[in-house]
């Protein structure tokens, strides 16, 4: 049984068991439930060693972790069977569900496979497909069947690829093309797509994206500049030297950290800046400054945070502005599972927003109860029930104290591959909302039936409910090329007064922007209108009508929406440096919009009020105005459509919308801006949505989606929102819908349903990936993904992780390390380099997360748990571990330089356990207070830990045991408030000596010196050293690496497992070596080779005894000696494959080589520039 244990925000753990068969296999994994009991899963094998049975989440009254629970395949509420055929291929996929106390089959995929194809069925519901691939494995084709099986017509798109395994184009099925051009290197140098045009890439000398141009003449491109870290500092117009769009500044408050982002225009600056930041890299205070362009919103705006032991949110501070008061929030979590369970606020008059929140056994939320105050205030709840089987949401309930109690009980219902069918809402007045769907699941009809009947054919006399409505869409016949690529033809809407018909048109296939509407015509019993729309070259609406009159656009070389024109005057828009939406100007006044708050500027009258949401869970759960306080409830997918005042009236204000976000009903006065699936709804019509405008009328946005998922034909459509199936797929971002990406969203089993659709999206994602299959080229992919890394929005910190996940994967810590903290959050600014983005949507980071798991968790830090020691923890030593004593690859043999020094294998390393420890009787701090002998520690046993650098005390798990047999002893006495006591150790074992403010050997602690406790003194009194043999323990202990052991009755701090290096300065060669050696009785001693005049530059082991004597030897402390080494290591392997990073007196030289060891080990401020490096080192020696 393997137990893992995360902390939670308590500062506890969340503890997991996973049960192992005879041959090392999960069978089982048992976690303690919400409501007691505990949740249990199972997979069960066949004698092939495949996955024949799987079990999902169930519960069981027992406790977790006690013994394996066998249960009763009739009694699982979720449960999925795998047959395969005599070659062990998949053939059948069945989901089972408990009925009854029966066994019954909710539904299957079924996969039959034909040398050079493979088709799939789907559930109902879902889109069956053939696979074709060519001769090296690669998808050339895929075929999308108008029926429900593999069989008759059907919509193909169509691959091909470069000689060298590259996506060279691909047609949709109404025979459109996009094609890919390449550099010798493998890099993207220019995209032709039917509704962006053609855009083009250059790079510098280092792989660096330098500019971008798009498709639009007189447009400047997109130039980028670069620190030497390869970390984006400037966008500019033009060239590398032209004016100034957005900055970035670094390494401040902490290293790796984004110091500011700054949009300019012109001369004024729009910053975000992050001020401070907790030990963890969690920016704890960050400020927003408006320049004084902007009036009366124009000033700095300063927000703050801080976190849990796990990094959930503890408190957050938003400031006084537009007449609300400075405001501290505070999240509370419940003693047992630590989940949220209340929000509570110093708001004068209100104590709580959220006084109670409730989760299911499988810990998804269930309930969460708004109120003002823990007693005596009306409260409003909304709850939500799951399906078992599938996991899906079947009912969300919104109910209040005053009045009627149920406000809103809507039901859903779902074919089998997931598409909602039925909304039954009925609480009050029926609702009844009913949807139809084609075979690429796109939505065909909407209506409400009084009857409550989705299998009755709609009628205008049967539409009943508070908002009747009947829609239907065409999207052409089968063999209509417009249609097949998800172009909406035709919108009927039905009422009793007569039909309202609207017909679009758009360019035919072949053309430029074939995806783009041209025009409309509306026909109903009001008489026939006309509407026009035009484009730019790069595919932005450039006119439009509005709900006023036609309007004008223009978009700024970003490919943001700049101003907006009509009779009713002038838009205009301010995004920040990562692209977000900062300001929004209108006719009648200005909003800024800060994360949580809106401040609206009247132009009328002068004064600026504000708008402040708060959010619980993911939801926003109210908002707040100088008036007064209201409840907010939002649909499934985020769409608010209830607002209940928060007083004693509870009065109730519902709007309701048709399937793309339109009014249905009457239209209320709404208390905010927040629309269609929260986006901001501005007064031209369009809806905000993340990084595109949305026009509710076509249900399209109005310019191109930045991201192009190929192995997804319907996603070619370049405009269409979620793939035209509204309802069931939503797009907040205006990037990708969340169900695209989620490979647990399609529980019903649709052959696009896994990561990217499924098999056969997921199969042509990786087979149309040139960089996958064993033949990969890293270089491509470490180019792609740092381009998109600094370009993508939303996701570019996912490729940027993608990244450094491979490099991880390949050894190489500083590779990885520089990905990840060269982290930019949505670098929207770029993301007109859709080829690159493209590309990420074509699997480079699942390629990464499937082969190489998850990056490690959390962002640098600048405790001893520095990122590139957490990056070599993760792969290289949670435990005591030898190192390689190899040198370079011969055929790339060390030169000597300016900087050189002598390459070769050096010694061997002793190889053996942990050498510091403490007599086994000696008693250890437990987390709960008590005391237990160390002897006696369990593994996985809870210790008290501290960090004197940082300040951090919580409890840690004890990870690994070790029994010794030490020859170096030490008994070390300490006068206590108690008198006096002795400790029997080791003579190399730390203790942090409060005199010098760093871990000292037991040995080299002095009369007199003080020792870290937890209450009152230790002082030193006598250390005694002697050699004897001696059957010791020691313990490793969680990611602190420390623990207290007593002292009479006192706790003193102690580290476990550490060592020491020598950095060794060599002034005949003007070089600097480094030798490391573990308590272990490890020893690695490595150096930079090279110069800035030879060709060869890496590192290799060298040997002390050949060193001159006029050597300067510096010996530092290691927290993690283990950490150092494992750097070291992956240097010389990095080495010996030739992509060691050429020599830089600034940044790699043998200098900052050895800093970088040094923090892999733990060392604290350790500079990393050379000068200040040695000095540093120097001043080491006092």
């Amino acid at each position: 049984m393997i137990t893992t244990r995360a902390v939670n925000p308590n500062g506890g753990y969340n503890t997991t068991y996973e049960y192992l068969d005879a041959l090392g296999r999960p069978r089982q994994t048992q976690t303690p439930a919400y409501g007691g009991g505990r949740v249990i899963t199972d997979l069960f094998y066949d004698s092939a060693g495949r996955v024949w049975k799987a079990n999902g989440e169930y519960t069981d009254p027992g406790t977790a972790g006690t013994s394996l629970f066998n249960g009763f395949d009739v009694d699982m509420p979720s449960q999925t069977r795998t047959l395969f055929d005599a070659a062990g291929r998949p053939t059948d996929s069945i989901l089972f569900t408990s009925v009854a106390s029966a066994q019954v089959e909710k539904w299957r995929t079924t996969t039959s496979y034909h040398g050079d194809h493979v088709n799939t069925t789907p559930p109902v519901g879902g889109t069956a497909t053939t696979v074709w691939v060519d001769a090296r494995g690669n998808t050339s084709k895929l075929w999308q069947y108008h029926g429900g099986t593999p069989t008759g017509s059907y919509d193909e798109t169509r691959y091909t690829y470069h000689p060298t395994g590259n996506l060279a184009t691909v047609t949709d099925p109404a025979g459109n093309t996009w094609s890919y051009d390449y550099d010798i290197q493998g890099r993207q140098t220019q995209v032709d797509d039917p509704d962006s045009g053609v855009s083009t890439m250059t790079y510098n000398a280092y792989g660096d994206l330098e500019t971008v141009s798009d498709a639009r003449p007189g447009v400047p491109d997109l130039a980028y500049t670069y620190d030497d870290l390869g970390r984006p500092t400037t966008v500019r117009e033009g060239t590398i030297t032209g004016t100034k769009r957005a900055e970035w500044v670094y390494d401040t408050p902490a290293k790796g950290m984004v110091k500011s982002a700054s949009r300019w225009i012109g001369t004024d600056e729009y910053k975000t800046e992050t001020v401070t930041v907790d030990a963890l890299y969690r920016p704890t205070q960050t400020r927003v400054i408006i320049p004084v362009a902007e009036g009366s919103l124009a000033g700095t705006y300063t927000f703050r945070a801080s976190f849990l032991a796990d990094g959930s949110p503890n408190t957050m501070i938003f400031p006084a502005a537009g007449g609300l008061n400075q405001e501290t929030l505070t999240y509370k979590y419940d003693t047992v599972h630590a989940m949220p369970n209340m929000l509570t606020t110093n708001y004068p008059g209100v104590s709580h927003y959220v006084i109670d929140a409730s989760y299911t056994n499988a810990f998804e939320a269930a309930t969460t109860t708004r109120s003002t105050a823990l007693t005596g205030a009306p409260l409003l709840q909304t709850t939500q029930r799951y399906d078992e089987a599938a996991g899906r949401v079947d009912q969300r309930k919104v109910l209040k104290t005053v009045g009627a109690a149920t406000i809103s009980d809507a039901n859903y219902e779902y074919d089998p591959a997931g598409n909602i069918i039925k909304i039954d809402d009925i609480a009050g007045t029926r609702d009844t909302q009913c949807f139809n769907y084609d075979h690429q699941r796109r939505l065909t009809r909407a209506w409400t039936p009084t009857s409550a009947n989705c299998g009755t054919v709609p009628t205008t006399a049967g539409l009943g409910g508070p908002a009747p409505y009947w829609h239907d869409w065409s999207f052409g016949t089968a063999t209509d090329p417009a249609g097949r690529v998800g172009n909406r033809l035709s919108q009927t809407e039905h009422a009793t007064a007569g039909d309202t018909t609207t017909t679009y048109t758009y360019p035919a296939a072949g053309s430029d922007r074939p995806h783009a509407v041209t025009g409309y015509t509306r026909t109903g019993p009001g008489g026939t209108t006309t509407g026009a729309y035009t484009y730019d070259p790069a595919g932005n609406t450039l006119t439009r009508p509005g709900p006023n009159s036609q309007q004008t656009l223009t978009w700024d070389p970003e490919g943001h929406l700049a101003t907006l024109t009509d009779t009713a005057g002038a838009n205009s828009y301010v995004y920040d440096a990562n692209g977000n939406r900062l300001i929004s100007k209108d006719p009648t006044g200005a909003t800024l919009h800060l994360g949580g708050t809106e401040l609206r500027l009247t132009t009328a009258t002068g004064q600026v009020s504000a708008t402040r949401y708060y959010t619980f869970n993911g939801e926003t759960v109210a908002q707040r105005t100088p008036s007064g306080l209201t409840w907010l409830a939002a649909d499934h997918q985020g769409t608010n459509q209830l607002a209940i005042t928060a007083d004693t009236t509870q009065t109730v204000t519902w709007r309701r919308q048709t399937p793309y976000g339109n009014p249905r009903g009457s239209t209320p006065t709404w208390p905010n801006k927040l629309g269609f699936v929260g986006g901001y709804k501005d007064t031209t019509g369009l809806t905000h949505l993340g990084a595109r405008e949305y026009d509710p009328q076509t249900g399209r946005f109005i310019s191109v989606d930045p991201i192009l998922d190929t192995g997804n034909p319907q996603h070619l459509n370049a405009y269409a929102y979620a793939g035209n199936s509204p309802v069931t797929i939503s797009d907040p971002s205006g990037l990708i819908a969340p169900e695209y990406n989620d490979p647990g969203n399609d529980e019903g089993g649709n052959p696009c349903g896994g990561d990217y659709f499924g098999y056969a999206c997921e199969k042509h994602v990786q087979e149309t990936n040139p960089y996958d299959g064993p033949a990969v080229n890293m270089g491509n992919v470490h180019g792609m993904l740092d381009a998109c890394g600094l370009v993508v929005p939303v996701i570019g910190a996912g490729c940027d992780v993608g990244n450094g996940v491979i490099y991880f994967s390949e050894g190489d810590a500083v590779g990885g390390a520089v990905s990840i903290v060269s982290v930019v959050p949505g670098l929207d600014w770029a993301c007109k380099i859709k080829s690159l983005c493209k590309r990420i949507g074509e699997g480079a980071v699942n390629k990464a997360k499937k082969l190489f798991g998850k990056p490690p968790a959390g962002g640098p830090k600048t405790t001893s748990t520095d990122v590139v020691e957490e990056i070599a923890k993760e792969k290289a030593y949670d435990r005591a571990r030898p190192v390689k004593p190899t040198a370079p690859d011969p055929k790339k043999p060390p030169a000597l330089g300016p900087k050189g020094g002598p390459a070769g294998p050096g010694p061997a390393p002793a190889k053996s356990s942990c050498k510091h420890s403490f007599d086994p009787a000696t008693p250890v701090l437990k987390a709960d207070g008590t005391t237990k002998p160390i002897a006696d520690i369990e593994e996985g046993e809870q210790v008290l830990a501290h960090d004197p650098e940082t300040g951090t005390t919580q409890p840690q798990p004890v990870t690994a045991l070790h029994t010794n047999q030490d020859t170096d002893l030490t008994d070390l006495t300490i006068r206590t408030r108690d008198g006096q006591a002795t400790l029997y150790t080791t003579q190399h074992h730390p203790f942090w000596n409060e005199t010098v403010q760093k871990w000292t050997d037991a040995a080299q602690l002095k009369h007199g010196d003080q020792l870290r406790t937890t209450i009152g003194e230790a002082t030193v009194t006598e250390v005694r050293n002697y050699t004897r043999t001696r059957t010791m323990r020691d313990l490793t202990v969680g990611t602190i690496h420390t623990y207290y052991v007593v002292a009479g009755n006192t706790p003193v701090l102690v580290h476990n497992c550490g060592g020491e290096a020598t950095v060794h300065l060599n002034p005949e060669e003007k070089h600097a070596l480094i030798t490391v050696r573990s308590d272990a009785g490890e020893v690695l001693s490595t150096h930079q080779f090279g110069g800035p005049r030879t060709a060869a530059n890496g590192v290799a082991t060298f040997d002390p005894a050949d060193l001159p004597a006029s050597t300067i030897n510096v010996p530092i402390r290691l927290p993690n000696a283990g950490g150092a080494m494992a750097y070291s290591e992956v240097m010389m392997d990095k080495t010996a494959r030739g992509v060691y990073p050429a020599y830089s007196l600034r940044t790699q030289s043998c200098v900052t080589y050895c800093a970088n060891v040094l923090r892999a080990g733990g060392v604290e401020g350790v500079p990393t520039t050379p000068l200040e490096a040695q000095r540093w080192f120097f001043e080491q020696l006092g």
